[in-house]
């Protein structure tokens, strides 16, 4: 009777595991956050396969894990995202002393660590955009185009054209 192996509670549920290239690049992001450069750690030739990487549920759910067993958790990152957003410039004075800069908010700084602690936590789901093709009916009277020739936005000729145009533009209402 052949015997049978334990499978991994992880492997039960259904979930593959990483590989050792996303394992690699899941250490690389965690000590570094940046995407490509990991990527290329981890042994993937194009920086653009980390986007790719971080769209897989299992290499996120592994981020997740490796942050927690590296101390940055939920309340880590709360105080880091606090202390990154009260970012300041300190006071700067002259070689003879005198004040010249005042204690000032640091906006890029304070917008580069909400931007990262946003997408640590995943706030930014991709967009999905329906593009439908829409009619606008821009009505072109005589005053619109006399108003575009005087301010030189149109030549005289522009100004035959759109007189020719279906329409009531000449100032005829039985056009």
């Amino acid at each position: 009777m052949p015997v049978k192996k334990r499978m991994s509670g992880k492997k039960r549920a259904g979930l593959k595991l990483c590989t050792q290239r996303e394992k690699k690049f899941v250490k690389a992001i965690v000590e570094t956050s940046e995407v490509g450069k990991s990527a290329v750690r981890a042994g993937y030739s194009d920086v653009t396969y980390g986007s790719k990487l971080l769209k897989s549920p299992r290499v996120l759910n592994a981020i997740a894990e490796a942050m927690e067993k590296a101390g940055i958790h939920d309340e880590f990152l709360a105080v880091k995202l606090k202390e990154g957003l009260g970012a300041t410039y300190p006071q700067k004075f002259s070689s003879r002393g005198k004040m010249v800069q005042d204690v000032s908010p640091d906006f890029f700084t304070r917008s580069i660590y909400l931007d990262k602690a946003l997408k640590i936590k995943g706030a930014y789901a991709p967009e999905k955009r329906e593009i439908t093709e829409k009619k606008i009916m821009i009505m072109i009277t005589p005053e619109f185009v006399k108003s575009l020739s005087d301010a030189e936005a149109i030549t005289e000729l522009e100004v035959e054209e759109l007189k020719q145009l279906p329409g009531r533009i000449d100032g005829d209402p039985d056009a």
